[in-house]
């Protein structure tokens, strides 16, 4: 299993960049985690959009699902030409309307605690800590790897056992130290981190990222409360498992 970082902006795209965006990966089985602003762009750096089997929305801030329209446009345009052969499945938090359209994307909704499949992976959803219903993702792969995307969150007492011995955790750092407690809802880079060191994870992705400041900042941050492997993510990382 391999996630790729397909974006990782935080609220609006730096220049030909994208909002959250994660591209999951295993055997045949592709799933898009997010599709916020600037994604369809970039994700087609790495597959095609026909070959995608589903999409996960986390909740319904723009940056998270923005060109989910045009994920709609595109799955249309791919079964009129036949390169897409079934509907494209779409999940995320009610609001169906919003994730459907017409006979080319399904829409399902799912809530908290809830568990399905697709292809060779399974998903596990954790209510978070967000200005809006927003949920945390986790993927298990049939050999048991495990993938955590917390989404947007504040940090809460939970989550860290909902990311309990995951061997990716990609997690929001929307905020430096010192602005600790300023935007409801986020995380700082040492909250993502005290998460990871307390869910025991093997490796941290700080994603989400603010626009202002050096983002290095946040890594040095993380690792005064987590001593093992930090990533930053970027565009078009990938990390495998």
């Amino acid at each position: 299993m391999k996630i790729t970082i397909i974006g990782c902006d935080g609220a609006y795209p730096r220049v030909n960049g994208a909002t959250s965006a994660y591209l999951i990966e295993d055997k045949k089985t592709k799933i898009l985690l997010d599709c916020g602003s600037g994604s369809i762009a970039r994700l087609q750096n790495h597959i095609n959009l026909s070959e995608l089997n589903g999409v996960i929305i986390s909740h319904y801030h723009r940056d998270h699902y923005a060109d989910l329209e045009c994920m709609h446009f595109a799955t249309m345009l791919d079964t009129f030409s036949e390169a897409r052969k079934e509907p494209l499945v779409i999940y995320g938090p009610g609001e169906e309307e919003i994730l459907a359209y017409k006979k080319f994307c399904i829409g399902k909704n799912f809530k908290k605690e809830e568990k399905f499949t697709i292809g060779s992976l399974t998903f596990s959803t954790h209510i978070n800590k967000h200005g809006v219903e927003a949920y945390s993702i986790k993927v298990t792969n049939e050999e048991g790897k495990t993938i955590v995307y917390t989404g947007d969150t504040g940090y809460y007492n939970e989550l860290p056992e909902f990311c309990k011995d995951a061997n990716i955790l990609v997690a929001e750092a929307s905020c430096y130290e010192y602005e600790r407690g300023r935007m409801s809802g986020h995380m700082t880079a040492i909250e993502a981190a005290t998460v990871a060191k307390e869910g025991n994870v093997d490796t941290l992705v700080l994603t989400h990222l603010p626009h202002h400041g050096d983002i290095e900042d946040l890594l040095k941050e993380a690792n005064t409360a987590f001593d093992k492997e930090i990533l930053l993510a970027k565009y078009d990382l990938i990390i495998e498992v």
